[in-house]
């Protein structure tokens, strides 16, 4: 299988990697590394082959270009991004603090020349959205590509920091019931976690559900703010390692690399998954999804929605809306 990383050099492409070369596995894997920065790319790939893979089916190689890359993928990770100048910044914070939607406008034209490029040099291959903001992203990539083959990012890391704050609530002394807790909506403030998918004693405890609901919807700003480079404060660092090892995760499930995963993400909603959120078709949302061996399966309607949760995620999906239409997306 190939797995193609377009923007590997930056700091979540280089986690994303050495998660990779780190994880278990058999199946053969290859991951084609492309930025535009050639030269960075080819150290990335000597680094990485110094270090002695897991898997020994995995391989990393340079692409000089992106039809080199693009041809024969079965997945293209998106994780190229430009950084908005500061009077962009400040602009888009007004709309959404936690600086997700900043990079939105400096991301959308390269957005949709790669999805054109895949169109015509891989047209079967499903994109993995991680470039910030990936929901708005995804809607704009969905525009040319078929809507099923293109999946939104940050369901599964808000899922990863929603998990981490549950676990500190246990103390490390007794078993922790949620491992199968997930996060949902729209990768900013409207993330919320499903009700269906707690332990009977969370929710049971509004209280401690908000303490780690709100802990984990400003995990990635608190993380952000502890990596910021005092040099160049004006850049918005981000996380990358937990990131990283998402992406990894993703693809390991991807191409058969372990049992699969099950996990929010930001995916074109059916009819069937639409009615029971209680949304419209028109705007994709990170609802529970199955992936695994080549397959990209939508779960979520296993899960329970109540109405509380259909009222959350309809303003989520306007919310969506109306950004696409404040930046005439």
């Amino acid at each position: 299988m190939k797995i193609s990383v377009i923007g590997a050099t930056g700091k979540v492409g280089r986690a994303m990697a050495l998660s990779l070369v780190l994880s278990e596995g058999m199946m053969p894997l290859d991951v084609s590394l492309y930025a535009r920065n050639t030269q960075r790319v080819k150290g990335l790939e000597m680094e990485l082959q110094s270090v002695p893979a897991r898997n020994p089916n995995l391989n990393f190689a340079t692409a000089e270009g992106i039809e080199e890359t693009l041809e024969g993928a079965d997945m293209v990770v998106m994780m190229a991004a430009a950084w908005p100048d500061a009077e962009e910044q400040a602009h888009f914070a007004k709309m959404d603090p936690s600086g997700r939607l900043a990079q939105v406008g400096p991301n959308v034209a390269t957005v949709r020349a790669l999805a054109e490029d895949m169109k015509e040099h891989a047209p079967n291959a499903k994109m993995l959205m991680v470039t910030n903001q990936s929901d708005i992203l995804s809607e704009i990539a969905r525009g040319t590509l078929n809507p099923e083959s293109v999946i939104g990012f940050g369901g599964l890391l808000d899922t990863l920091r929603l998990r981490h704050a549950m676990r500190a609530e246990y103390n490390g002394s007794e078993a922790f019931p949620d491992e199968d807790a997930m996060m949902v909506g729209y990768h900013n403030g409207m993330m919320r976690p499903l009700y269906s998918t707690l332990s009977q004693r969370m929710q049971e405890k509004d209280h401690l559900l908000q303490s780690v609901w709100d802990k984990a919807r400003i995990r990635g700003k608190v993380i952000s703010d502890y990596n910021t480079n005092t040099n160049y404060p004006e850049i918005n660092s981000g996380a990358s390692i937990d990131s990283g090892y998402a992406v990894a995760a993703t693809i390991l499930a991807f191409s058969g690399n372990g049992e699969g995963i099950e996990a929010p993400y930001n995916i074109a909603l059916d009819k069937r998954t639409a009615e029971q959120y209680g949304v419209r078709k028109d705007i994709g949302l990170s609802v529970p999804v199955r992936i695994s061996h080549g397959s990209i399966g939508s779960t979520a309607t296993r899960y329970a929605v109540n109405e509380d949760e259909q009222s959350h995620f309809a303003n989520a999906q306007n919310d969506i809306r109306d950004t696409l239409g404040q930046l005439k997306l």
